[in-house]
Parts: structure tokens; C-alpha cells; sequence
């Protein structure tokens, strides 16, 4: 009979595999603004975003959106593409699996009301890169994922200038 009597790892298997998908058209450059919107600044950024034609997402945060409806329903008009940053932009490695769904489904409901429109995309707060081997960074996208969300991360892949 052969049994295995000793074992060593040397390095641990990840218990999470991050995926990245998507693709991009060489010079193609999406804008992303967070956290709002804002009624003082998100006005004039949307003028100069429609003069200059710029392709842009405004990843909302649900308290900001229903203070400020019209601007809300003018991402829509202009065809902006819009994606839920939770309700009152927490870090979601710091609060309950429950409060977390509560977070995105409450301001998925708004745009939805607001807009007649829902989003799947989701850049969670505190978490520009979404690719961290840090469990508590990896948690709160895995709960958005059993949510049916997309979860949007910082990529750049040219650096852009000298």
C-alpha cells in the first residue's frame, strides 16, 4: 500500500480566479466619472463631453442620483452609459453581505424608476482594481457577480502621452 506520508506546497492555490474580459480598439478611450452626479460640476462636464463628442460613463451613487433627477434622466437623452456605484458609496469590504445587495438594489431601483432604464454595470467603491488578490476585495465583486452585475474595474492598457 502507498501513502503519502509527507506533503510541502509552495505556493497555495488562489481560491478566487479573477477573469478580465472585454476589448478595446487601439486609441479608443472611454471616460468615467464617479461618484455622482454632482449639480454644480456635472452640467458643465456634460456640455463639454457633448461639444467634443467623447464617449463617457457615469457611475452613480444612489443618494446623488435621487437629488438630482433631471440630470439623471439628461445622461439618458444624451446617451451616456450609466453603472450603479451602491447607494451610499460604502466600503463594501467593511459591511454586511445584505447590506451590500441592499446598496445595489436600491440604486438599481431609482434608475430604474428615474429613467425607465437598468444598468448591470458595477465599479464598486474604494476599488479601482478590481483584479486584487486581497480577499476583501474580491468578496464584494463576488456578491455582485451572484447579483447578475458586471463588475467594472480601472484598465488602462496604453499609457497615454510621453
Amino acid at each position: 500500500m502507498q501513502l503519502i506520508s509527507k506533503e510541502n506546497y509552495l505556493q497555495l492555490p488562489p481560491s478566487y480566479v479573477i477573469k478580465k474580459t472585454g476589448n478595446v480598439r487601439d486609441k479608443e478611450i472611454v471616460l468615467a466619472f464617479d461618484d455622482g452626479p454632482d449639480p454644480k460640476f456635472t452640467p458643465q462636464i456634460l456640455v463639454i463631453l457633448e461639444k467634443e463628442k467623447v464617449p463617457t460613463a457615469f457611475f452613480m451613487i444612489g443618494k446623488n442620483t435621487q437629488n438630482n433627477i433631471p440630470l439623471v434622466k439628461d445622461f439618458f437623452d444624451k446617451v451616456y452609459e450609466i453603472g450603479n456605484h451602491t447607494f451610499s458609496h460604502p466600503n463594501l469590504a467593511n459591511i454586511s453581505k445584505v447590506r451590500n445587495k441592499l446598496e445595489l438594489n436600491a440604486t438599481s431601483r431609482l434608475l430604474e424608476i428615474i429613467a425607465n432604464h437598468s444598468t448591470i454595470l458595477f465599479p464598486p467603491p474604494f476599488n479601482s482594481n478590481i483584479l486584487s488578490n486581497k480577499l476583501s476585495d474580491i468578496l464584494p465583486v463576488k456578491e455582485s457577480r451572484s447579483e447578475n452585475y458586471l463588475p467594472v474595474g480601472e484598465s488602462i492598457a496604453h499609457r497615454i502621452g510621453k
